[in-house]
C-alpha cells in the first residue's frame, strides 16, 4: 500500500471511530447513571401504621371474645383425654396368601401341608375424649372409644394420669361411663337439648388427633338428624354442628353458651375421614337417661318391636286410599 492510500485510510478511520467513541461514551455514562445506587431521598417515606380501633368501636367484639375465653376456661378443666389399650387377634399367617389346598381336596394326595402359624394377639392403642360429670370421678365418653379395652388411662387437665374402670356401656346409643378414683374434680352440668335451635353458638371440646384440650367453635346446623347406620334399633335425633369434630373428639362434650353439656360428640361425615363441616353429637335427651341407667345398672335394656316401619308418603297413601299422608306403614314383621 502506498503512502497516499495510507493517508486516505487513516482519515476514513478517524471519521468512523469518532462517532462510535461518542456513542460508546454516552452509553457508558447512561449505564453508570442507571447503575448508581439511588439515594435515600429518592424513595418515598413509609406510610405510618394504621391506628388501632378504639375500644368503643370494638366493644361488642371484645365482649364476645371475653365471653368465649370465660366459657372455655369454665369447661376445659372438666375435659379428659382417654387412652385405651386393647388386644385383638390377628388372622393366621398363610404364607403367600394362597388358600390351603386341603381346603378344596382334603389330604387325598398323602402329603403333609406346612403347618400354619397360630393367630397372635396384637396390642392396639386408641384415643378419645370424655367429660367429668360428677366431682367423684364419673366420666362420660363413647362406647366405641372404650369398647374391648383392657386398660384405660385418663389424663386430666392438670396433667395427672389416672387408671379408669368401665362402669357400663351401651352400644346402641354409643355411650359409656368410666370412673376414676378421685374427689373434688371439676365437672360440667347438663343442659336441655330439647330447647336448642339451629343457629345457636356451640363449642366442641376434646383431643383431636391427640392434640389435648382443644376447643372449636361453631353453630348448631340442624337437629334430629337420623342415624346413618342400617340398624333401626339405634336411635337418631343427632345434633348436627359445624364446630370442628375430628378423630379423637369422640366422647367430648358439645357445650352451649351457658357452659352446659347439650350433646356428646360421636361421629362425623367426611369423604376424607377428617372434618368437612358435618359433625354430630348425641343430644342430652338421650345421653342423660342412658348415663343414669348405666351408673345404676351397668347396662341398658332397650325395648324392641319386631316390626319394620316406614313413613306414609303421598304416593303410597293413594294406594292405601288414605285421605292424608300421615302415620306409619308396617312393612315387615
Amino acid at each position: 500500500m502506498n503512502s497516499g492510500t495510507k493517508g486516505i485510510s487513516q482519515k476514513v478511520a478517524k471519521r468512523v471511530l469518532a462517532p462510535v467513541l461518542a456513542v460508546a461514551l454516552a452509553m457508558g455514562v447512561g449505564i453508570y447513571e442507571f447503575a448508581k445506587p439511588a439515594s435515600a431521598a429518592s424513595y418515598p417515606a413509609p406510610a405510618p401504621p394504621a391506628a388501632a380501633l378504639d375500644n368503643n368501636s370494638v366493644a361488642p367484639l371484645l365482649a364476645f371474645d371475653h365471653a368465649m375465653e370465660t366459657l372455655a376456661a369454665h369447661v376445659t378443666p372438666a375435659i379428659v383425654n382417654v387412652t385405651v389399650t386393647s388386644k385383638t387377634k390377628a388372622s393366621a399367617d398363610n404364607e403367600g396368601g394362597m388358600p390351603d389346598i386341603q381346603q378344596f381336596f382334603g389330604n387325598q394326595f398323602g402329603f403333609q401341608m406346612p403347618q400354619q402359624r397360630q393367630p397372635q394377639s396384637q396390642i392396639e392403642h386408641g384415643l378419645g375424649s370424655g367429660v367429668i360429670i360428677s366431682p367423684d370421678g364419673y366420666i362420660v365418653t363413647n362406647n366405641h372409644v372404650v369398647e374391648g379395652a383392657q386398660e384405660i388411662n385418663v389424663t386430666l387437665n392438670d396433667r395427672r394420669v389416672m387408671r379408669a374402670k368401665v362402669i357400663g356401656t351401651d352400644p346402641l346409643t354409643d355411650l359409656a361411663v368410666i370412673k376414676i378414683n378421685a374427689t373434688n374434680l371439676p365437672s360440667v352440668p347438663w343442659g336441655d337439648s330439647t330447647q336448642l335451635h339451629p343457629g345457636q353458638m356451640v363449642l366442641a371440646f376434646g383431643n383431636p388427633y391427640g392434640f389435648r384440650f382443644t376447643v372449636t367453635r361453631g353453630i348448631i346446623s340442624a337437629l334430629n338428624r337420623p342415624n346413618p347406620e342400617n340398624d333401626r334399633r339405634k336411635p337418631g335425633e343427632f345434633i348436627q354442628t359445624d364446630a370442628a369434630i375430628n378423630p379423637g373428639n369422640s366422647g367430648g362434650p358439645l357445650v352451649d353458651a351457658r357452659g352446659e353439656v347439650i350433646g356428646i360428640n360421636t361421629f362425623l361425615i367426611s369423604p376424607s375421614g377428617s372434618f368437612s363441616g358435618m359433625g354430630f353429637a348425641i343430644p342430652t335427651q338421650i345421653v342423660k337417661p342412658t348415663i343414669d341407667t348405666l351408673i345404676r345398672y351397668g347396662k341398658v335394656n332397650h325395648g324392641y318391636m319386631g316390626i319394620g316401619i316406614s313413613d306414609v308418603t303421598p304416593e303410597n297413601s293413594k294406594f292405601f286410599d288414605l285421605k292424608k299422608a300421615e302415620g306409619a306403614l308396617v312393612t315387615q314383621v
